[in-house]
């Protein structure tokens, strides 16, 4: 008999006539405890496996509290023994907990660790309370904990498979139907229903019932049939009955797809698939039989369809191909240099399969049209043409750009051999050159060495898709030796000096000459 000391006596009474009434009804877990001199009791409403997922299902637990004081700071966990091994969950907060109402924590539990059959202790605790009355806290906190048994079939998991696939069209396929139990309980009484959907199943009845009955954890039961396939994407519709762990009854639906082929596919793969514009390429055909049956008498015959290519020959013999084979066809394809981006070439196949008459199939294949752009060096002057040693000597290089896009990054670099000393920069950086535009570039040398001399132009450059590449070219340059004659010294070096200001100021007006027809024509 409980004592109440204070002005809720009525109220009390009437929780703990209440509380008579519940317990006595049901048969759920209670608790009694004391808060101070008042009595607190917990009732577990219920506790539900809402994912029996491996490795992790999901535990809800709903607890009703009964009492004169709102408890603070609440919080639950579970503590779950099977057998020798025990595993406490993670604590949920549960914040002020009102006398009369329910709480309901929702747990993440380690299916791996659990059995069909556990004990388990829920956890309640609090870290003070609240008298209503009083308008404060009581001080009061405390853990109280509740028994049960919690039961369930974990990792439950049955999977079907067909095999082998893919299967072919409007024939005879030999497959079998695989189910697995790759969860962790037993499968008992277990029945398959299989309706098959765009497809056929010989020496059968329609649905087809197959009884498997037990199926224990990791193993697996094949079971053959003969199917028909009548369309490219046809599936079977699978019905699983069969008892649990616990005994219940369960059933479960799924789709087993599977793919349809025709049995034959011709593949024609360009090798390389990548080229170059304004040439004729020599190109390997791979003529692949990619399906499971023999092909007979092959031909393939090459069409295009307002292409600039030229492909000959467009017609090939390829002969017989079993499957998975391969053969190799030499083709030679001519690019103008107009073509762009990728050219696609349809492609028709003309065989036999045994058992069948003449099959035609279709595909295409594509070539990737790389546009070419190339520097070219043109020609090379040199003034004078015999240079004395002492003397001055100007090389000259024409470059042009004899593509159908723009280079950039030119750079043109010289190097002399010992006996020429140049008299300034050995290389000139000219950025983009645009197509069809020649260019002239003069380098100037000191002849101090004789005998045959020579210089070597490179150009550096990048194409159009980022590739570097360079252009070489060597001038042989002979140096006679000096006269001795001053007079005729000096009458050579104004010789050789007029003529290299004469060049050079010819040089600069063609290059100016060029650089403003290029700016009219923009």
């Amino acid at each position: 008999m409980w004592t109440l000391k204070n002005k809720n006596r009525f109220a009390a009474i009437a929780t703990a006539v209440l509380l008579v009434i519940s317990v006595s009804t049901f048969s759920q877990p209670v608790t009694k405890g004391t808060l101070g001199s008042k009595v607190v009791v917990f009732t577990l409403e219920g506790i539900n496996v809402l994912d029996s997922s491996y490795p992790a299902g999901v535990v809800q637990v709903t607890v009703s509290y009964f009492g004169t004081y709102t408890l603070l700071g609440s919080s639950m966990q579970i503590k779950i023994t099977c057998g020798n091994s025990t595993y406490t969950t993670d604590s949920v907060s549960l914040g002020s907990w009102r006398p009369s109402t329910q709480k309901i924590a929702t747990f993440t539990v380690d299916t791996s660790r659990l059995s069909s059959n556990c004990q388990s202790e829920i956890v309640i605790s609090w870290s003070d309370s609240w008298d209503d009355s009083l308008k404060m806290n009581t001080g009061y906190g405390g853990t109280t904990s509740l028994d049960t048994t919690l039961t369930a079939c974990w990792g439950e998991q049955l999977q079907v498979s067909l095999n082998p696939q893919p299967t072919y069209l409007s024939s005879v396929n030999p497959v079998f139907l695989t189910v697995v139990n790759s969860g962790k309980s037993s499968v008992d009484n277990l029945v398959i229903t299989i309706i098959p959907q765009g497809s056929l199943l010989l020496n059968t009845s329609i649905p087809t019932i197959l009884e498997v009955g037990r199926l224990d954890p990791g193993m697996k039961k094949s079971l053959p049939l003969q199917i028909i396939p009548q369309s490219n994407f046809p599936s079977l519709a699978v019905t699983l009955s069969y008892t649990d762990c616990m005994g219940n009854k369960k059933t479960s639906s799924l789709q087993v797809p599977f793919y349809a082929t025709a049995g034959q596919s011709i593949l024609v793969v360009p090798e390389p698939s990548v080229l170059s514009s304004g040439q004729a390429s020599n190109v390997n055909l791979k003529v692949i039989n990619a399906g499971n049956v023999p092909i007979k008498s092959l031909n393939i015959i090459l069409s295009l369809q307002k292409s600039p290519l030229s492909i000959s020959p467009a017609m090939l013999s390829i002969g017989d191909l079993r499957p998975g084979e391969v053969k190799t066809i030499p083709i030679s394809v001519s690019v103008p240099t107009t073509a762009s981006s990728s050219e696609t070439v349809s492609y028709q196949a003309l065989y036999t399969v045994e058992g069948g008459g003449v099959v035609n199939t279709a595909g295409t294949f594509s070539f990737y049209i790389a546009q070419t752009s190339r520097v070219t060096i043109t020609s090379t002057d040199i003034v004078p043409q015999s240079p004395q040693v002492g003397g001055n000597v100007i090389v000259a290089v024409g470059l042009i750009n004899d593509g159908s896009f723009p280079v950039y990054g030119v750079n043109v670099s010289a190097t002399a051999s010992q006996g020429l000393a140049p008299l300034r920069s050995t290389y000139t950086y000219l950025g983009q050159l645009n197509p069809q535009v020649l260019t002239s570039l003069p380098f100037s040398f000191k002849a101090t060495q004789e005998g045959v001399q020579e210089v070597k132009f490179i150009v550096t450059y990048r194409d159009a898709y980022g590739r570097v590449m360079n252009t070489e070219r060597t001038v042989l340059i002979n140096v006679s030796p000096a006269t001795t004659s001053s007079s005729t010294q000096q009458a050579s070096n104004f010789r050789d000096n007029s003529l290299l200001i004469a060049l050079t100021l010819i040089i600069i007006v063609a290059v100016a000459f060029a650089a403003y027809r290029r700016r009219a024509k923009k």
